[in-house]
């Protein structure tokens, strides 16, 4: 990681929340797509039916964290979100998505984000991190790096965890 790189953390003001949440779910649909071999947009409809379930009051619903990530030179540099989900024990929360801006990635961003959220999810008394990670996407390195365990595999995704 480039030392010289100041970074924060803050709570999401609504607007950069909308503008992320698309990006998010856009990349999600696009991932569902390629692990159940549909259509981008049916997986992208289908999300729109699913997350007002998952996020009734939006960024601010229970059990849900997103993250704003800011250097001095780019207010708006990335993103990250951790969520409860139905079906997963109570100690454990979801990394649901962590976006870098292209151009800042390689900095070590990512990996210090991950860090901060996982020392911020212990001492909200979370036990473990769990995540799904395409098998192609060069961040699962990065997640074995930080020491998450593959729980699942397929030939197309992984589901790790991290104990706190």
């Amino acid at each position: 990681m480039n030392r010289d790189i100041v970074f924060e953390l803050n709570n999401i003001s609504e607007l950069h929340y909308q503008e992320w949440f698309l990006k998010s779910t856009k990349r999600q649909a696009e991932d569902r797509s390629f692990v159940n071999g549909t259509a981008v947009g049916e997986e992208f409809h289908k999300l729109q039916e699913i997350i007002p379930l998952i996020l009734p009051r939006g960024k601010d619903s229970k059990g849900h964290y997103f993250k704003l990530l800011s250097t001095p030179i780019e207010q708006n540099a990335g993103f990250i979100w951790f969520g409860t989900m139905p079906g997963v024990a109570n100690d454990t929360i979801v990394l649901m998505d962590i976006i870098v801006n292209d151009h800042l990635q390689g900095q070590g961003l990512g990996k210090t984000m991950l860090l901060s959220m996982h020392k911020e999810m212990k001492e909200a008394g979370y036990r473990k991190v769990m995540l799904n990670v395409l098998n192609h996407n060069p961040a699962k390195h990065l997640y074995v790096k930080l020491g998450y365990l593959p729980v699942k595999e397929t030939a197309k995704e992984t589901i790790m965890e991290i104990e706190l």
